[in-house]
């Protein structure tokens, strides 16, 4: 897995829901990431949510030892609709920059679920048209993904699997229910659904990446606590994570967090 993608689905396994109204309920979430017992990044992520929008702005940013050998800086920001409680993106942007070279790339949603897209350095012509017949079905953006599991309406919102497109690689993602459990932290304390995310390529990298992740997919776990919005009603957000990172463990520990000016609450079933 390249770097790009893996701190790419760190940071969307990390983040919330947003909106696209001034009335929408304000978001605020920031994570610190820790590898190996050290702390090497941080993100952070501003948004709201309203009953038929989202939207929000998300960071990365290397933090303490790691900036040292961590040049990465990742910036992504979404906007979209609910429909019937179903998240359909409009527009996706996502920026990265490392010693001095900057990626960037763009998608929007006129109709339907197949985007239209650009990016920046721009990609040949074989990989151009292997990325677009793998959108050719549909695919939503890493942060709409999380929308989307926020707002079903299902018991078990971590199930089934979703082709997710970042500009840059196409992948799905499948979600496994591992079980429930209570955590404890400084910003949350209540029962969670342990959700599983596990990454298979799809397009968009060379053959040689396609078949290493192939073999041994990245895995990622996210907690997620079913919250009460005053606009979307009950939602699931994510409070804590884990997976693995260029071979080693990871963890990321909610260090704030609220929605609509408070502190994030259990939901009453």
């Amino acid at each position: 897995m390249t770097r790009f993608t893996a701190r790419t689905l760190i940071t969307t396994a990390m983040l919330g829901l947003g909106a696209l109204t001034a009335a929408a309920e304000p978001l605020s979430m920031q994570f610190d990431v820790y590898v190996s017992g050290l702390r090497v990044m941080k993100v952070k992520f501003n948004g709201g949510i309203a009953a038929d929008s989202y939207s929000g702005e998300a960071t990365m940013r290397p933090k303490g030892f790691a900036k040292f050998f961590l040049k990465k800086k990742l910036d992504m920001r979404v906007k979209g609709r609910f429909n019937d409680r179903h998240a359909r993106p409009v527009s996706f942007r996502m920026k990265s920059r490392k010693k001095g070279k900057e990626k960037t790339a763009s998608l929007s949603w006129s109709r339907g679920l197949k985007p239209s897209w650009k990016r920046s350095p721009a990609p040949d012509a074989r990989r151009r048209q292997e990325i677009d017949a793998a959108i050719a079905g549909g695919a939503i953006d890493p942060l709409s993904l999380l929308f989307a599991i926020g707002r079903r309406d299902a018991g078990n919102p971590c199930a089934g699997r979703a082709r997710v497109f970042d500009g840059m690689s196409v992948y799905d993602m499948r979600l496994v229910k591992v079980g429930e459990e209570a955590i404890r932290n400084a910003n949350y304390a209540g029962p969670t659904l342990k959700c599983r995310l596990i990454y298979i390529p799809v397009a968009g990298m060379s053959e040689k990446k396609k078949r290493k992740r192939l073999k041994n997919p990245p895995v990622f776990t996210v907690w997620l606590a079913r919250v009460n919005s005053a606009d979307a009603g009950p939602i699931h957000v994510p409070v804590q994570a884990a997976g693995r990172m260029k071979g080693r463990p990871f963890s990321a520990i909610l260090s704030a967090a609220s929605l609509g000016g408070s502190p994030l609450r259990p939901a009453s079933h």
